[in-house]
């Protein structure tokens, strides 16, 4: 969160806007139920989902007329693989985000 603050701190001061935004995070270590860790989970969430969501989010102040936001998710929201389920609960957490986003969002969406 200091990173980003640190970020959009600088962006601000050189008046700059923002063309694209990509945002891309992939954190997760494999462990089968009845092994995964709290460690394990809040790992996956704070990077995978927290970090989207807040890079996104103070992002849109700068975000040029026209802009485009890039969320890269992962094809594990739809395909279940041995001991890899909290990556993948973190990453239908984003595909979640951006559906509700996307009406968060459509007055400020050019046509």
């Amino acid at each position: 969160m200091d990173d980003l603050e640190q970020l959009y701190k600088t962006v601000g001061k050189l008046e700059k806007s923002i063309d694209i935004l990509l945002v891309n995070a992939r954190v997760g270590d494999w462990a089968a139920l009845g092994e995964i860790t709290e460690e394990d989970y809040g790992k996956a969430f704070d990077i995978n989902v927290k970090g989207a969501l807040f890079t996104v989010q103070k992002a849109l102040p700068f975000l040029k007329d026209g802009g485009s936001i890039i969320i890269i998710g992962s094809i594990m929201v739809s395909k279940g693989v041995p001991a890899f389920s909290v990556y993948s609960a973190s990453k239908a957490a984003i595909r979640s985000f951006v559906r509700s986003w996307i009406y968060d969002l459509k007055d400020e969406i050019s046509e």
